[in-house]
């Protein structure tokens, strides 16, 4: 392998450079009953420039009003930006950077006994608040990060690339809560189960 050596499953290299992406724009949306129901992306590159230059750009959103799981709902953005610069035929630097802000309800895995009661899409986090379905597990994540590369090519055979990248991590849960003697409000905590 060029850039790994593999296991049984393989290696996977991604190339942020903008170089890589050909010149040109394309767009596409998919409809899904799963996960998420509605998939839409862009994709703009211009290519290397006459001065040198390549920029390319990427939005990706994802969302669901509800899952194939009751109670979930999904909303995901994600962006990649990727500027390079070729300095001469033996060296760049380039830039890229991505994240994917993403809100999402979660279900849960329940026992056999109530796969059996209630199917195999059965998921006890959500429930109704004042009229309006509501998800106690709710999850906010966002990770955007950054690379900065310098490219240089040594010879037909040899290429050195030296990089500096920058993550930020930025995750939060939310559950229900409570104290003392109160007992467990899932409708699926065992002393409720026949």
């Amino acid at each position: 392998a060029p850039f790994a050596f593999g296991s049984l499953g393989g290696t996977t290299n991604i190339n942020p450079r903008a170089t890589a992406f050909a010149a040109g724009t394309k767009a596409s949306v998919a409809y899904s009953n799963r996960s998420y129901n509605m998939r839409a992306t862009a994709t703009h590159s211009t290519g290397l420039m006459n001065n040198g230059w390549a920029f390319t750009g990427s939005a990706v959103w994802r969302w669901a009003k509800e899952g194939i799981i009751e109670g979930t709902f999904y909303n995901s953005w994600g962006y990649f930006l990727s500027a390079e610069k070729m300095i001469n035929d033996r060296h760049s630097i380039s830039l890229a950077t991505y994240g994917a802000p993403t809100k999402r309800s979660q279900s849960a895995a329940v026992t056999q006994e109530v796969y059996d009661f209630r199917g195999i899409y059965y998921n006890p986090y959500w429930g109704y608040q004042n009229g309006e379905k509501r998800n106690a597990r709710i999850v906010r994540q966002f990770e955007p990060s950054a690379i900065a590369s310098w490219n240089f090519t040594i010879d037909d055979n040899k290429k050195l690339v030296t990089s500096a990248g920058f993550k930020y991590s930025n995750y939060g849960k939310s559950a229900l809560g409570w104290n003392g003697n109160a007992a467990d409000p899932r409708p699926d905590y065992y002393k409720k189960l026949p």
